[in-house]
């Protein structure tokens, strides 16, 4: 059996397995850069936030993983109330250490850009280098339509650049207002109604 396609629920022992994969799949973002410039500083930092991104998601949302563990997707059920991640603000620094003001930077411009409609939140969708191009991100990404569209929530993103944003676009988002960092990149917010019942 090709487990590939196969799509799987994350629970609390993979968090880091899940934080590993996405840091590693974003290193050449051009936000990842803007973040920490020095790439061989870059990978841990990145891990150990979206660890807290991760960990909060198993209990407020949805962390997916393929079969093979190349791909994953990190979503945030934001159709309901949740609460903030425990420790924030302490776990960032000690995540970030001296790059922490550029990670309140960015935090800072997503919450400004976030829509306050009921919603899914897909905050990172990411295929490990080696197995890109593949399938695997759209395996993932089709099937939390497909739930989203049963439950009849919409979904939002932030495309990390263009070239993601037309990719998105084909799975039926539309442009929101850009999201400029500051002396830094252009993000993409995004939005998907569900399609109809």
């Amino acid at each position: 059996m090709n487990t590939q396609y196969t799509v799987r629920s994350v629970g609390h022992d993979e968090v880091n397995l899940v934080a590993s994969l996405i840091a590693e799949s974003f290193q050449r973002l051009d936000v990842a850069e803007w973040l920490i410039a020095d790439p061989a500083q870059r990978f841990v930092p990145m891990r150990d936030q979206f660890a807290i991104m991760v960990e909060h998601a198993v209990d407020h949302g949805t962390v997916l993983l393929n079969g093979d563990s190349t791909g994953a997707i990190v979503c945030f059920d934001n159709t309901k109330e949740a609460p903030e991640p425990a420790d924030y603000d302490a776990r960032l620094r000690d995540a970030c250490g001296p790059h922490l003001a550029r990670f309140q930077a960015l935090d800072e411009a997503f919450a400004k850009h976030h829509p306050t409609k009921p919603h899914i939140h897909a905050a990172f969708l990411g295929v490990h280098r080696d197995h890109r191009d593949k399938g695997i991100g759209s395996a993932l990404m089709r099937h939390q339509l497909s739930h989203a569209d049963a439950a009849q929530s919409a979904i939002y993103l932030e495309a990390s650049d263009a070239t993601n944003r037309e990719r998105y676009r084909r799975y039926g988002f539309s442009d929101l207002d850009p999201m400029e960092l500051p002396d830094g990149p252009t993000m993409y917010p995004m939005w998907r109604d569900p399609a109809a019942a």
